[in-house]
């Protein structure tokens, strides 16, 4: 469900979530006051329920899930922030980060402890640990797309490669001891 399609860009910066409980700073640090001070910079949000800081960021009427590729690929910057108890718990993978990949999205993510067990900071997302990082890596990436579209394919190979259900399904096989399963021979 998750893959890049081609539409026209339509957002600068692009955050998904059902509400800002668990990390309502995190949307005021990476969304609220960034949005301020970028002022040609258009942020804005899916989902529902922001009852903090959302700044100048605006909010896009509620669409479905199954809509959501298309508004990743839709937008330059894509935005994870993980709620605090995922941020916080090693290498806890929730779903968005690894859809964002799939969808070839440039990401920005808040601090996230064990991130660098799934993708490589730096290479295929970026972290910002703070307004000031954030301004900055939106600047970087905006006033570059070619950065920011290299940053999302290296993000999608690495999901292609290492999280898919199939490789789940082969490092389980390992841990179990059963190797892979056969495949039919042409007779």
């Amino acid at each position: 469900m998750f893959a890049p399609l081609p539409v026209e860009k339509e957002h600068d910066v692009f955050f998904y979530a059902y509400g800002d409980k668990f990390r309502r700073e995190w949307v005021g640090e990476l969304i609220g006051k960034p949005s301020r001070q970028l002022t040609d910079v258009d942020f804005a949000l899916g989902g529902t329920d922001f009852r903090g800081d959302v700044g100048d960021a605006r909010e896009l009427k509620y669409f479905p899930i199954n809509q959501l590729p298309r508004v990743i690929s839709a937008s330059r910057i894509n935005v994870n922030i993980a709620r605090r108890p995922h941020s916080e718990v090693y290498a806890s993978s929730t779903a968005r980060l690894f859809e964002l990949a799939a969808s070839g999205a440039a990401i920005v993510s808040n601090p996230y402890n064990g991130v660098d067990r799934w993708f490589e900071p730096g290479r295929e997302l970026l972290i910002a640990s703070d307004t000031g990082e954030a301004v900055e890596a939106y600047r970087a990436l905006l006033d570059d797309p070619g950065a920011a579209a290299e940053l999302g394919r290296r993000a999608r190979e690495r999901v292609l490669e290492e999280h898919t259900y199939a490789a789940r399904a082969r490092q389980l096989l390992d841990l179990v001891g059963v190797g892979a399963p056969a495949t039919a021979s042409a007779a």
